[in-house]
């Protein structure tokens, strides 16, 4: 924390640092004089700067803008509707990471609610799920430990089945890009995404209804559609 603090500050020395607690995180927030002038400061554990007071238009109490998920960019929205499966989507927030607006996700489920920070593009900035340590069940919204590690990976025989339903943030980039595309802004429902293999290559299998019909992609890792099964 000291490090981040003087990566920031060239005066640290005299800096007076605080925590608070939000949503179950530490934050430390630390004010330091540097000629003549009072700099506020606020990191999360890992160092990142949440709020700097130099900055335009960054402020010491951050999330203040709620929305409405049909406000958001089509690329955000398709992240976090295929993030949130069958989970109830709750607060919408505006939210600062590395110094850029990011939409901070909250998800209803039983137990502890959990959050993801999704930017413009779609993309999971930070995931909350991950830091505790928790593998999410997309289409239950169960949270159950992640499966302990196995020396080596079982060898499938044939007519045996490895799938497993895949989130969005497990998907290289390009897959990613071409799932928002092909879903649009409308609204969708039931994303199931498998991981297969054909002649030594691997690709996805998508799955999700959208305006009441029932759409399957299968997509290269590459993000190029491949045509379906004859």
């Amino acid at each position: 924390m000291q490090n981040a603090i003087k990566a920031e500050v060239k005066d640290s020395e005299n800096a007076v640092v605080h925590s608070t607690m939000k949503d179950g995180r530490p934050i430390y927030h630390a004010e330091i004089v540097e000629a003549g002038k009072k700099i506020k400061l606020s990191l999360a554990e890992d160092g990142v700067i949440l709020s700097d007071s130099r900055k335009e238009g960054m402020t010491a109490k951050l999330g203040l803008k709620k929305l409405a998920l049909g406000e958001l960019p089509p690329a955000a929205q398709n992240t976090i509707r295929s993030e949130a499966g069958t989970r109830e989507i709750g607060a919408i927030k505006t939210d600062e990471q590395n110094g850029k607006m990011v939409y901070k996700v909250e998800f209803k489920q039983a137990g502890k609610n959990s959050h993801v920070w999704v930017a413009d593009d779609g993309s999971i900035v930070r995931d909350d799920r991950q830091a505790r340590g928790t593998v999410m069940r997309e289409k239950s919204g169960a949270e159950t430990p992640p499966a302990p590690p196995t020396p080596t990976a079982p060898i499938p025989t044939l007519g045996t089945r490895t799938e497993r339903n895949l989130a969005l943030t497990e998907l290289p980039k390009p897959v990613q890009d071409t799932i928002a595309q092909e879903q649009g802004s409308a609204p969708v429902k039931g994303t199931v995404i498998n991981k297969k293999m054909k002649d030594g290559k691997t690709y996805y299998e998508v799955k999700f209804e959208k305006e009441g019909r029932d759409t399957k992609l299968r997509i290269g890792e590459d993000g190029a559609l491949l045509p379906e099964k004859k």
